[in-house]
């Protein structure tokens, strides 16, 4: 996956440091499972560039319903503010790269 990760630094007197951004290739492994949901209906058309924030599934309030992770395996929740939905990703291992 390219990315554009955030790196500001939000106590940083200049706005261009508060919102600095670095382009970041994240590189998955032994990809086990992706689970892309459909977008909602109500969203429109993007410039091509998409909102995301994300974390470990172990990390949701409410579960969702997704395959289980063998041992030593991640799974993590992907949000896409645009769309208003979920993409889960399990694999072995993820790096970043170039």
């Amino acid at each position: 996956m390219n990315l554009r990760a955030w790196v500001g630094d939000l106590d940083a007197p200049k706005e261009a440091d508060r919102e600095a951004y670095q382009p970041i290739t994240v590189i998955i492994s032994g990809l086990l499972w992706c689970i892309v949901e459909s977008p909602d209906a109500a969203t429109t058309a993007t410039d091509g560039e998409l909102w995301i924030d994300a974390g470990p599934v172990a990390s949701l309030k409410e579960k969702p319903a997704i395959p289980t992770v063998p041992d030593g395996a991640f799974a993590w929740w992907i949000v896409v503010r645009q769309w208003n939905a979920f993409i889960y990703i399990a694999g072995m291992d993820a790096s970043f790269g170039e």
